[in-house]
């Protein structure tokens, strides 16, 4: 998939925070309403996708339907409010140890934002959603043979063919 105009994120949810026992659509839920908020505090038309297509109740029926980001929008997904067209939406993995909660937004459809301000205001929804502080965290400090190591792990074929 290519997410090269997008704004990536990625929230980890430790499996002591009530997050971490909720239903899968719950916390899709949640964190989509905190960056629909965050998006219309700055002008833009965001709302929370609500009702599923009659036609998918059942699920999905071809390889077609899955996988592609940004075709159509799934329930709890952001969209237009007015168009309907898919902003943002996500994916999120639970295991023993928490919840891994990962979300694209699609900037074409999002409009023309400072990313930054934007950032600021959907984590301060976030925390108080979940009733955390904020604490900032800067970015590590790599050596050039990290960072190496990491382009050659994750542009390898097997890293980029696996599923």
């Amino acid at each position: 998939m290519d997410h090269r105009h997008d704004w990536t994120y990625a929230l980890v949810i430790s499996r002591e925070h009530a997050l971490w026992e909720a239903r899968a659509t719950q916390s899709y839920r949640l964190v989509h309403e905190c960056l629909a908020q965050a998006l219309r505090e700055l002008g833009q038309p965001a709302a929370i996708k609500t009702q599923q297509d009659p036609a998918l109740e059942a699920g999905p029926t071809t390889l077609t339907e899955t996988g592609v980001c940004f075709q159509r929008a799934e329930l709890y997904d952001v969209v237009h409010e007015r168009t309907g067209e898919k902003i943002a939406g996500a994916a999120q993995k639970r295991n023993k140890h928490g919840l891994l909660f990962q979300g694209s937004i699609w900037k074409p459809a999002a409009g023309a934002l400072d990313w930054d301000v934007f950032g600021g205001r959907f984590i301060a929804a976030l925390a108080q959603a979940v009733g955390a502080p904020v604490t900032p965290t800067p970015w590590p400090d790599l050596n050039e043979d990290e960072v190496t190591g990491l382009i050659e792990q994750y542009s390898s074929p097997e890293w980029l063919e696996y599923r």
